[in-house]
């Protein structure tokens, strides 16, 4: 017999804010701001940019950062710190309760009203702007590759795997070749609210297995209780920063040194 628990790490209602959208003109202040604090910087020319690694892409990339990327994050930034602050800790369960080990196990996972990662989604309070790299077309030439392709470890029979990355998704999978009788699997990961979603937030899982009959559907559902907030509550548009954050911030971002990877970061830009 398979089993699944699907749990939340808060009671219901689930609290989010659900802020207002900009005006076009606020949204024009906010870029105005953002330009002023982040001016173009003018690099050396002339004779002497061959001796200073003149950076030609700089240009370029800033243009980028002013046309496209900070009118998007301020088209999306009451939408965005909505999700930013809807975010709660959930836990999914998986137990094989029978005589017999569960083989080709599969459960599919979909979520109404949310999207799952596997860890806390964090916004900035703008798109960096691009800075000069002097020796940016040295370091193509010469750059060794930030990582080596190794070849993956096969995955154990009794491994579970994903089929994807849990980054923003709202449907993944689940599979294990032997889940072994009488053992569990658990897998932590972080819910996001859908600001525009009126009903409960439903989990859904559909196990199944190539040795038994059938499949079996298990479901929890959460309410969310929106709580209709103004942005400049917990964003300054003069100190174009967040003046409050989630009560889970503090913990997660602390401490983190480069190449800790606790958080994924909100991203405005395609490339």
């Amino acid at each position: 017999k398979l089993d699944a628990e699907i749990g939340f790490a808060v009671d219901e209602p689930l609290p989010h804010e659900n802020f207002n959208d900009l005006t076009p003109e606020e949204q024009y202040h906010l870029k105005s701001r953002i330009f002023e604090e982040n001016p173009e910087k003018i690099q050396p020319g002339g004779y002497y940019a061959s001796f200073s690694g003149y950076d030609n892409s700089y240009h370029g990339r800033y243009k980028k950062w002013s046309e496209d990327v900070v009118p998007k994050f301020c088209a999306a930034i009451s939408r965005d710190a909505s999700v930013f602050f809807g975010q709660t800790l959930a836990k999914i369960k998986l137990s094989n309760l029978g005589s017999i080990q569960a083989e080709n196990f599969l459960a599919k996972v979909s979520i109404l009203g949310g999207k799952v990662s596997d860890r806390y989604r964090i916004m900035p309070d703008y798109p960096f702007a691009p800075e000069p790299e002097p020796t940016r077309q040295l370091l193509d030439l010469y750059r060794s590759p930030l990582h080596q392709v190794l070849a993956s470890k096969p995955a154990e029979i009794h491994d579970f795997n994903l089929n994807k990355e849990l980054h923003n998704v709202d449907f993944f999978e689940i599979r294990c070749r032997d889940f072994r009788h009488g053992t569990n699997w658990e897998l932590d990961f972080v819910l996001s609210v859908n600001p525009n979603w009126n009903a409960a937030i439903e989990i859904q899982l559909e196990v199944t297995a190539s040795n038994m009959r059938g499949n079996a559907i298990f479901k929890k559902t959460i309410k969310h209780e929106p709580i209709k907030s103004s942005l400049f509550d917990v964003y300054s548009f003069e100190k174009i920063r967040f003046t409050k954050r989630p009560a889970w911030y503090e913990e997660v971002v602390s401490g983190v040194e480069e190449g800790d990877f606790r958080f994924h970061v909100f991203s405005y830009d395609d490339d």
